[in-house]
């Protein structure tokens, strides 16, 4: 399907799906309708929902559904058993720290699997193949549960989804922001939600382990975009190698004039494995502004 008008790119995020949630109820507000749908890890969860018929409003509901203590829920004690067992060599491996099957289940009864597959929107989406660090990307018919809980299964946190029977994790590690679909589509338009800001630089060097991490997040958050849209700039012969820098405001690669949306602020390593009302309605929030605010002037 080429030359589509438009598209829609969701980035990983861990637990801060709302925030899409809130950019896609102000593209409802707008009438704008992607002909694509691309996720990785939870833009995978939301991006199934968008296709299979979910309003913004029912996404939210979605989230505010989510409580981390039951949808990940810990494997204390079979971790425990887990561990003293490996130290008297009684069991090889590893067992990751959460049990994602209540996500499974509760995916299993709000996505309408038969409707998302029957809609003539397009949704893709994204996994990395265990053994040899492959990218799939998943689409159309063939897109099921399965294949949402492999986008967003965290390595080490979460256990990884076989499909095919070959292991596969979180598509977030190579292509949090998986463009190639859109560039491949031709598509004339795409918003592309990220989680974290695009223009900032670092006030100060990292004085914790915390705020390290964080800006190690961010960076590889739009790292993945950033050396697309920069190899692709430098091959039309629009910028040296290297000198391309994600804004605000629409680039435009071949025929596709990308739109970023993005926060203005960080939100905060606590909120990529927090859920709960109150974080659902702030990033709710917060998506719906910035997107007002970021795509008013640019959208077709």
């Amino acid at each position: 399907m080429k030359g589509i008008s438009r598209a829609l790119v969701l980035s990983g995020g861990g637990g801060r799906g709302s925030y899409q949630a809130g950019v896609w109820a102000w593209l409802e507000e707008r009438a704008w309708k992607p002909e694509l749908v691309v996720g990785s890890s939870v833009g995978a969860i939301n991006g199934a929902a968008i296709v299979s018929g979910m309003s913004a409003e029912r996404i939210k509901e979605l989230w505010h559904s989510i409580d981390g203590r039951q949808v990940f829920r810990r494997r204390r004690w079979r971790n425990l058993v887990h561990w003293l067992k490996r130290l008297v060599g009684y069991a090889q491996g590893f067992m990751p720290l959460f049990d994602t099957s209540p996500l499974r289940q509760l995916l299993t009864q709000k996505l309408d699997i038969a409707a998302m597959r029957a809609n003539p929107i397009e949704l893709v989406v994204t996994a990395v193949r265990v053994f040899d660090a492959a990218v799939r990307y998943f689409e159309g018919g063939q897109i099921d549960v399965r294949h949402i809980m492999a986008s967003s299964a965290i390595p080490v946190l979460f256990p990884w989804e076989e499909i095919d029977g070959e292991a596969h994790w979180d598509g977030g590690l190579a292509v949090n922001t998986p463009l190639l679909p859109v560039i491949q589509r031709e598509a004339r338009e795409a918003v592309i939600v990220l989680f974290v800001p695009i223009v900032r630089g670092l006030p100060a060097l990292p004085k914790t382990r915390r705020q390290a991490l964080e800006w190690v997040f961010e960076v590889s958050s739009v790292a993945s975009a950033q050396s697309l849209v920069s190899l692709l700039l430098t091959l039309q012969g629009e910028s040296p190698l290297g000198e391309a820098r994600p804004s605000h405001g629409p680039v435009t690669v071949g025929g596709t004039r990308l739109l970023p949306v993005a926060p203005t602020e960080p939100l905060g390593l606590h909120s990529l494995l927090h859920f709960g009302p109150a974080q659902t309605e702030l990033l709710f929030e917060k998506g719906y502004h910035d997107a007002r605010d970021q795509l008013s002037e640019h959208l077709g």
